[in-house]
């Protein structure tokens, strides 16, 4: 008899499979985590190393990734080749979609991080995590209408979850009611959502042909909800996992908000709550904070002002705290979080709102599946960042044969 870990952790006679569990546990890979954070408004002009591929000499406004060198890679030369509106720097990050392809209307697509989310299913309580900030404004450079990185399968954002309190309670089960509570909820919105797919159904043979598209979308949503309500479901009867970790404040500073986030993120990841993240970065409230003279959209054109070296400054110091967090995290493989993640820092635009050449940082080793250490200059700024997404899609499938535009893989960074 083949015992699942979930079989052994809902039976009530788990106990007597535990020693068959902790073999298989001990004999099973160390799962591979992707994350992918991005900025908004990009970065100053001097955050990039300089333009040689044996010199990963660090910027003053990265020194906090030293200690971190073996670790990254700056990959340059990445850049958008479809089109999107660069003041909406995050629109197309992860997808890389043209979004005006279809004249009248805009139209985006599934994201690399949900096609990846979709390989793992039920091995996670969260098939994968859309975060953004708590403090994000219509101007702090990811794009109005931007909830998170992530789009679904039906080309609309899932929404982010806001700020280190309301991730905490979303990843620890901190709320009133009891599992058998939890499952009854469920259980009664998936019979609505049973009683819409029906009436979706007798509606499509009486509305208007013009009206069919509105339907099918509609049709699209309830077919999504109905997906994660079924996952959902699954897992309501399984335990949270306990954490010391204290209960974030309900509205941290701008700064510690961010820090807060990294380190639930690290928590996820360490607890395989997930194995997928996303986190669209707060821009403008770190700049308010900073008591800064000039806005993020005001800084993107004047890319070399001390207030600009000082916000990437502050941004590579709560990134350098994230990479730091995962470093301790040991894997049962005697290795480290960080070694089993492969993980994108960067942003849709350059400086100057600019598409080519964005900021783009690997970090992580993805299992061994990523070299790291370098500074790669690719021949051709005109080498789409969809070759990057692809790149670490394939390293999770091995049959991909593309993602969108990509189709080539960046072999520099490719163990």
């Amino acid at each position: 008899m083949y015992v699942t870990r979930r079989f052994a952790l809902q039976s009530s006679a788990g106990v007597l499979f535990l020693p068959d569990l902790m073999a298989r546990e001990i004999e099973r890979p160390v799962p591979k985590r992707a994350v992918f954070m991005a900025m908004g408004f990009g970065v100053n002009s001097t955050w990039f190393p300089e333009q040689r591929t044996d010199d990963l000499s660090l910027s003053s406004s990265l020194a906090p990734l030293q200690p971190f060198r073996d670790d990254i890679s700056f990959v340059q030369n990445l850049s958008f080749m479809q089109r999107y509106n660069p003041h909406y720097a995050s629109t197309i990050y992860l997808t890389g979609e043209n979004i005006y392809r279809v004249p009248g209307s805009v139209q985006n697509s599934v994201s690399c991080d949900q096609m990846i989310a979709g390989l793992l299913a039920d091995e996670c309580r969260f098939p994968s995590l859309s975060l953004a900030s708590d403090q994000s404004k219509d101007d702090y450079g990811h794009g109005a209408g931007v909830s998170s990185l992530s789009v679904g399968w039906s080309g609309r954002y899932v929404p982010g979850i806001r700020g280190p309190f309301s991730l905490f309670n979303y990843l620890f089960g901190k709320h009133s009611l009891d599992p058998e509570e939890i499952r009854q909820n469920l259980e009664n919105k998936k019979s609505v959502l049973d009683y819409y797919h029906t009436e979706m159904k007798r509606a499509k043979s009486t509305i208007a042909a013009s009206s069919q598209d509105i339907l099918e979308e509609y049709a699209d949503s309830v077919r999504d909800l109905e997906k994660h309500l079924s996952h959902a479901i699954k897992w309501s009867d399984i335990p949270y996992p306990k954490t010391k970790y204290p209960q974030p404040d309900t509205e941290p500073a701008a700064t510690e908000e961010v820090k807060l986030t990294y380190d639930l993120m690290a928590l996820a990841l360490k607890y395989d709550l997930t194995r997928v993240i996303t986190y669209a970065l707060p821009t403008t409230s770190i700049l308010t904070e900073m008591g800064a003279p000039i806005s993020n959209h005001a800084m993107s054109h004047a890319p070399k002002s001390q207030t600009a070296h000082d916000r990437d400054l502050k941004n590579s110091e709560l990134l350098a705290h994230f990479l730091k967090n995962l470093k301790q995290m040991e894997t049962p493989d005697g290795k480290d979080l960080l070694y089993h993640t492969i993980a994108s820092y960067g942003a849709g635009v350059r400086h100057g709102h600019g598409t080519r050449d964005v900021p783009m940082i690997i970090a992580g080793h993805g299992g061994g599946d990523f070299r790291q250490g370098q500074n790669v200059i690719l021949p051709s700024h005109k080498t789409d960042v969809c070759d990057l997404w692809y790149t670490i899609l394939r390293s999770f499938d091995a049959s991909a044969q593309s993602f969108k535009t990509g189709r080539n893989q960046i072999s520099e960074i490719v163990a």
